[in-house]
């Protein structure tokens, strides 16, 4: 940039300033390079899923498709471990996504093209969303008998610092089976 040099960006221009300024500081420990040491945080890790190979391949973008594309050492399957997939949705051997789908990711699957046909049309994405959600919430209390609420008593502390017992806070999050 200093020398107006645009092509070659690690060219002799390049390599002629890194001499300077590797010269100018040489006693702090600065040498200037076209390549770096420094440890890459990747957003995005995939895992060779044969226990021979444990190839990992990381990218700052979701670029590997799992369903298409399978490891370059051994032809494995590839899953990725970082971030951890929602609801723990893996690739099935034959390439798909259901197995580990929660029941509320199929339900919307399932329902989703019935309920927007249903609502005006061009109605917001945002309305679509919210009628599956109260159709899925609906549907879980007619399939629980109403008995859906998972409550959770956790000691609260009272006036003067007492504890007060009794105090429940709803856990919509949890589902407990008997």
């Amino acid at each position: 940039m200093v020398s107006q040099v645009t092509k070659e960006p690690h060219g002799a221009s390049f390599k002629e300033w890194a001499a300077k300024t590797s010269n100018a500081f040489s006693e702090r420990g600065i040498h200037v390079t076209t390549k770096h040491d420094y440890d890459i945080a990747y957003k995005y890790i995939w895992q060779c899923s044969s226990e021979d190979c444990g190839a990992e391949y990381a990218r700052h973008s979701k670029s590997i498709n799992p369903k298409k594309q399978s490891c370059g050492k051994c032809k494995s399957r590839l899953v990725q471990i970082l971030p951890v997939p929602r609801g723990g949705i893996t690739v099935t051997s034959d390439g798909g996504g259901a197995e580990g789908q929660t029941e509320y990711q199929q339900f919307v699957k399932n329902q989703f093209s019935m309920v927007r046909a249903e609502l005006a049309p061009g109605s917001p994405m945002k309305d679509v969303m919210k009628e599956l959600g109260a159709r899925y919430r609906a549907r879980k209390k007619q399939d629980d008998g109403g008995n859906n609420k998972n409550v959770a008593f956790e000691p609260v502390l009272g006036i003067q610092g007492e504890e007060v017992n009794g105090v429940a806070r709803l856990l919509d999050f949890l589902t407990i089976k008997s």
